[in-house]
């Protein structure tokens, strides 16, 4: 049988990408931006548009960076460490790059088209509070001039968004940069990683450093650390990956625009289709809202015949890792129990799409309640829905002996190049 995954990796130019490897192995120039990598991040600029792009080793590593790079005002934290707001619902490693830059995650509920909900941010500011990490979940795109309200520095994370928006202009405008992903999972994939997108000079300058182990350039090395830095630089083969991906972007998104629509088609009554929120959608994920009694069910029916949905993301406010924090989401909660996501990408033809649609139909019929087909999405599910747990979640109540993460941050000393001295 047949098996359709959520997040099957697009790789429509085979040939022309194994050309670039065997130009990668002639040249012996596999990593320490490579050409490769400078063409990724010039092909790169016009699709985010954006002015600058920086190639990283993958995403989680690109957040982290970000953080690094936030304006050097520090809130008034008493001693303690900065507070970052962050939505719960997201892919873990969102919250944990705010970890581990150093930060207290504030988790944030989300609005109807699963972004960051600003007022629900705006209830939660403290004295202590450094920024936002906003998240353009399943292509949505966050509110940026709502975002830009709360006087904040904001990081967009972006790992969903790669090729939407650009009608708009650039997505990261109105934040220091926007982090994309390039895993195998997304609609570009350079197998493992990320671009970081910036409008500032200063900012690139600096990502530049700090990916490759604080080192200034990489043409005048010895001698020229002037930060902390880590390895995050792509190397060349993901770069001729991502590279050749990207240069079918528009055919990948037509495809998935016309799937999209076929989903629209056939799905049954008893679900509802996620909407995007802007024109300029990428397609890359086909969202379900369904009763919360129901989904389990219907996954394993669509298991039966070959078509491996998922139900994500679970809140990272419930994990064992950040359920000390104590914070409450209860539409995050109700949301998190009633998402279906459905194979996407070009694996994906009409015929799969008639067969999923007809096996739901079954699975709903007659007797399981159903939730009214709407054009658009909601959250509002009565409040005492709740998220089954993973597995290895512990029991209620239970908290980690101690948080993962230090009560306080170490002032760090950061020497900056002479050209930034009056900069980021």
């Amino acid at each position: 049988m047949k098996q359709f995954y959520v997040g099957r990796p697009n790789l429509l130019s085979r040939e022309r990408f194994m050309e670039r490897v065997a130009r990668i192995l002639d040249s012996a120039w596999y990593t320490n931006d490579g050409p490769f990598v400078r063409a990724l991040e010039d092909a790169a600029a016009p699709v985010t548009g954006a002015r600058h792009v920086v190639a990283v080793a993958n995403a989680t590593l690109g957040l982290e960076l970000a953080l690094e790079v936030l304006p050097d005002e520090s809130p008034d934290t008493d001693g303690g460490i900065g507070e970052i707001l962050v939505p719960s619902f997201t892919f873990v490693s969102t919250v944990h790059a705010v970890v581990r830059a150093g930060y207290r995650p504030v988790f944030v509920e989300v609005g109807d088209d699963f972004c960051l909900d600003v007022e629900d941010a705006r209830r939660r500011l403290t004295p202590a509070t450094r920024a936002v990490v906003a998240c353009d979940l399943f292509g949505n795109l966050c509110d940026r001039a709502a975002l830009a309200s709360l006087g904040l520095p904001c990081v967009f994370d972006s790992a969903h968004a790669l090729g939407c928006g650009r009608a708009a202009g650039s997505i990261a405008a109105g934040g220091v940069c926007a982090v994309f992903s390039m895993h195998a999972t997304k609609l570009v994939n350079s197998f493992e990683g990320g671009l970081i997108a910036t409008e500032s000079d200063e900012v690139a300058e600096r990502l530049r450093g700090l990916r490759n182990n604080g080192f200034v350039n990489t043409e005048a090395r010895e001698g020229r650390i002037e930060s902390v830095g880590t390895n995050a630089k792509m190397s060349e083969i993901h770069a001729a990956m991502g590279l050749t991906n990207l240069e079918d972007i528009e055919r990948i998104v037509g495809h998935n625009r016309e799937v999209f629509r076929l989903y629209a088609r056939h799905l049954p009554d008893g679900v509802r289709l996620g909407r995007p929120n802007h024109p300029a959608s990428n397609f890359s994920y086909v969202v379900l809202r369904v009763d919360p009694s129901v989904r389990e069910t219907l996954i394993a029916r669509l298991r039966e015949i070959g078509v491996n949905a998922r139900s994500y993301f679970y809140p990272a406010h419930l994990t064992p890792a950040y359920r000390y924090l104590g914070a409450s989401l209860p539409r995050t909660e109700a949301l998190a129990a009633s998402v279906i996501a459905l194979p996407q990408g070009m694996s994906v033809d009409e015929g799969i799409i008639e067969s999923i649609g007809r096996c739901m139909e079954r699975a709903l019929s007659p007797a399981i309640a159903s939730v009214p087909t709407t054009t658009t999405m909601t959250t509002t599910t009565t409040s005492s829905t709740t998220t089954a747990a993973p597995a290895d979640a512990m029991p209620a109540g239970q908290m980690p002996a101690r948080p993962p993460f230090p009560t306080s941050r170490p002032k760090r000393r950061r020497v900056k190049s002479r050209a930034l001295k009056a900069g980021v």
